[in-house]
């Protein structure tokens, strides 16, 4: 996982402010509770639940709240081409959204295009806090400042997360994709 520069300008206080305001998708809770998800998955509308997430849920079970999942159609708004990224990559973007107490375990993506070029970007919207862990591989990402873009080195690499601090945590994913 590379630093590759801030960009705080970037981030927009309303962005923040929409992020701390909304609920989202309960994760796994509401990816459960009926089909839609599932179906939209398997229809290849987003992302395809990596098997390692799968054992995850056997373990931990499915009605709790470990994250939430704000993706972009939830937001009023729409998110500039980041600076960081080429003009002929098309992205596209979620935040995710822990609460003290949440967590997301150790887990691969598969990201949703299964583009080999693609690149998954780490942004986060707020500055570290005490207690806000982000495990990538074997290494632990901390005293990040809002606006802060990491280039993941290998987007399937395992990673995780947890909030054992007193505030909230918001990072937003950004993923590339080549046309």
């Amino acid at each position: 996982m590379k630093l590759l520069a801030n960009y705080k300008d970037w981030i927009k206080p309303k962005w923040v402010e929409e992020a701390l305001a909304l609920d989202g998708y309960k994760v796994p809770h509401d990816f459960f509770k009926d089909n839609k998800l599932t179906l939209e998955e398997q229809a290849g509308l987003r992302e395809a639940m990596d098997p390692s997430e799968r054992e995850i849920y056997d373990v931990y079970g499915t009605d709790g709240v470990f994250f939430h999942l704000l993706e972009s159609s939830l937001f009023s708004f729409e998110v500039d081409q980041p600076p960081w990224i080429a003009p002929s990559e098309t992205f596209c973007w979620e935040v995710i959204k822990m609460h003290t107490g949440e967590f997301i375990p150790v887990h691969r993506d598969i990201l949703k295009h299964q583009d080999p070029n693609s690149k998954r970007f780490w942004v986060p919207m707020l500055d570290w806090k005490e207690g806000h862990i982000f495990m990538y591989e074997d290494l632990y990402v901390h005293n990040y400042k809002a606006g802060d873009v990491f280039l993941y080195d290998d987007p399937r690499a395992l990673h995780s997360a947890i909030n054992i601090g007193a505030d909230i945590r918001l990072i937003m994913q950004v993923t590339t994709y080549k046309e």
